[in-house]
């Protein structure tokens, strides 16, 4: 009997430690439905970010997104090629104007860096208060920035690079390809999937 419970108890410790450095690797977190996300014919080259209050929150957090490709679309699973106009969560997008990120032309999303959301209930789920991306490098001086508290000083202590992919390529300068999301009644999560070398112009 106690040989089973210590067997479960360190098959926990070990699903327990998949699942949380899995999600370091997310932004936000893992929650509604999941679905893959690939550049048509492109790569990714920034964000459209719809921040609203969500309960539980001291301050706004990201509730829509979409994902903008170089060449305007996005091939979403089960539905196919699609414009990247396709938002991901809640619908606020008609009556809210969205914040945005956008790398220069020729250059992708090499890196994401984010922070939750100040939260007013203890332990509450990772919604995210602000992020920023870094293009064609995991690491460049004037990274662009969404925020819920514009002009205040903020740290982005989670990142997601390029390097960190199942099959990260082998360059200096890359961008992204692919994604996973997860969203519900609102975007939840996001996750880097694949990555390729930055091409010449």
């Amino acid at each position: 009997m106690q040989l089973r419970l210590c067997s479960l108890l360190l098959l926990t410790g070990l699903l327990l430690g998949v699942a949380d450095g899995y999600t370091e690797q997310a932004m936000g977190f893992h929650e509604g439905a999941r679905r893959t996300v690939r550049c048509d014919g492109g790569y990714l080259t920034g964000f459209d970010a719809w921040l609203g209050l969500s309960a539980g929150f001291s301050e706004p957090s990201v509730v829509a997104m979409r994902v903008k490709c170089s060449s305007g679309k996005i091939n979403v699973e089960f539905l196919g090629s699609t414009s990247d106009d396709y938002v991901f969560g809640n619908r606020i997008v008609d009556t809210v104007k969205p914040q945005s990120v956008a790398c220069p032309a020729g250059q992708g999303v090499a890196a994401i860096e984010w922070r939750r959301a100040s939260a007013s209930e203890k332990d509450h789920t990772a919604r995210v208060g602000g992020f920023q991306i870094h293009c064609s490098t995991e690491a460049t001086g004037q990274p662009q920035q969404i925020e819920a508290s514009p002009g205040s000083s903020q740290e982005y202590p989670v990142a997601l690079k390029c390097s960190d992919t199942s099959s990260p390529p082998k360059g200096e300068r890359v961008r992204a390809t692919g994604v996973e999301v997860w969203f519900e009644q609102q975007w939840s999560g996001l996750h880097l999937l694949e990555c390729e070398v930055e091409k010449a112009r």
